[in-house]
């Protein structure tokens, strides 16, 4: 208790003393025990209350005033205080302040440069911080940091290695058909062939065959598996001209019957995103704008029918994927479709002739020098050299006088008189 408080807590709210005044004793900052009472005098206001509390008995606004804390009719504590009507009341007493040392000079500290804050993430999508190495981010993840600013993001490996396997997140793989997807992602929400289905509208959705969402009636009831399915491939060959000017692709279209029966099928191959020109087209093929129709074609019963045809590409398309999608139908109703992709290509060729030419022609101009060089006397070792090389084989009957094993020593035994008579 402090009497001198409550005097300075007047000064400070600019109040005088308020007409009913509240005190109250405690012990250690906590309500007064059984057994406590207080005990005002002053100028009217003598009394007396047990409960160790003052409660808002009428008080004189003026005057000096002595608080006594008793406990089981001993004395615990006391403090005088002063109320007056005046804004600053005159505190009971001013505490004379201690002498201050005066400190010693500190010396300024250097600044030291705050470190880089580094995160470590706990789950795909959270960040991260690449310094902070393979503990960065969980198992099978990267710290990817597409700002090179030390602030990553975890991201699945196979989505950091090929972004277009997965969903925008960096977290989630294209799921396939059957699985759930996110429409939000647009065409990327599923794998090629599939689109993202949500009957409720309510941003999840599951991966369906193209097909099978057109007209369900075509599968069954999982939509990823068509009814009466034809098996449907495609592939391409290309080729390169002699000048490297243009690539001539030939795409080859297999059509499989899996059943024990003979069916008539249509087939279209559309062409739109294909920048070549078509030829050669197999089996009745009629190109219809940037279509290839095959009518009322015969697939045997589990056979197989094959369709051909060519298209050439300019160096102008080099490098440009051309993508292309047939599709069978039966009775107008799709039975089966393959979506190919292909990016021509092609470096100029190099060859003289062709490479058959040239390595005959270098063939018979080693058999020649050599010849020369032993006629001249030029050979010194080089004719065992050559001969142990195989090449006297190559030149066969024609110069067998010179090259036969059995009769290499005497050639050489004539040729050394030869050129002696020459001299």
């Amino acid at each position: 208790m402090s009497g001198s408080d409550l005097t300075r807590y007047f000064r400070n709210i600019g109040r005088g003393a308020p007409v009913n005044v509240h005190i109250q004793c405690f012990r250690n900052a906590g309500a007064p025990p059984s057994g406590t009472s207080i005990r005002i005098s002053g100028p009217g206001a003598n009394g007396n209350q047990n409960g160790g509390t003052w409660n808002n008995a009428p008080f004189p606004q003026n005057g000096n005033f002595t608080v006594s804390c008793y406990h089981n009719g001993q004395l615990c504590d006391s403090d005088s205080f002063t109320l007056s009507q005046q804004v600053t009341p005159t505190p009971s007493y001013t505490p004379t302040p201690t002498n201050t040392p005066t400190p010693s000079n500190t010396p300024t500290p250097t600044n030291t440069p705050s470190p880089t804050p580094t995160f470590t993430g706990t789950s795909c999508g959270e960040p991260c911080s690449p310094s902070a190495g393979s503990s960065a981010c969980p198992q099978d993840h990267i710290c990817v940091d597409g700002n090179n600013d030390n602030l990553g993001v975890c991201t699945l490996n196979v989505c950091a290695g090929n972004p277009n396997l997965c969903y925008s997140d960096g977290c989630t793989p294209i799921p396939d058909c059957g699985e759930p997807c996110d429409p939000s992602e647009g065409a990327n929400a599923c794998s090629v062939d599939h689109v993202c289905q949500d009957p409720e509208n309510d941003g999840t959705g599951v991966c369906v065959l193209e097909q099978c969402a057109d007209n369900p009636a075509l599968c069954q009831a999982d939509q990823c598996t068509p009814l009466n399915e034809i098996d449907v491939t495609k592939t391409a060959v290309p080729s390169c001209s002699s000048t490297g000017a243009q690539v001539t692709a030939v795409y080859t279209v297999r059509i499989t019957n899996g059943d024990p029966v003979e069916r008539t099928i249509d087939v279209v191959d559309n062409l739109e995103n294909v920048d070549g020109t078509v030829s050669n087209i197999s089996n009745g093929g009629v190109l219809n704008g940037a279509e290839i129709n095959w009518a009322d074609l015969t697939l045997p019963a589990s056979g197989t029918v094959t369709l051909t045809y060519t298209v050439t590409y300019s160096s102008d398309f080099y490098n440009v994927p051309q993508q292309n999608t047939v599709v069978v139908y039966e009775e107008n109703i799709e039975r089966g479709r393959a979506v190919y992709t292909m990016t021509p290509f092609c470096t100029t060729g190099t060859a003289l002739i062709s490479d058959e030419a040239d390595r005959i022609l270098i063939a018979m101009g080693l058999i020649l020098t050599g010849m020369v060089m032993y006629r001249l006397g030029l050979h010194n070792k080089i004719g065992d050299v050559l001969w142990n090389a195989g090449l006297g084989k190559v030149a066969g009957e024609g110069v067998g006088n010179i090259v036969k094993k059995d009769r290499k020593e005497d050639f050489e035994s004539r040729a050394l008189d030869s050129m002696s008579d020459d001299k």
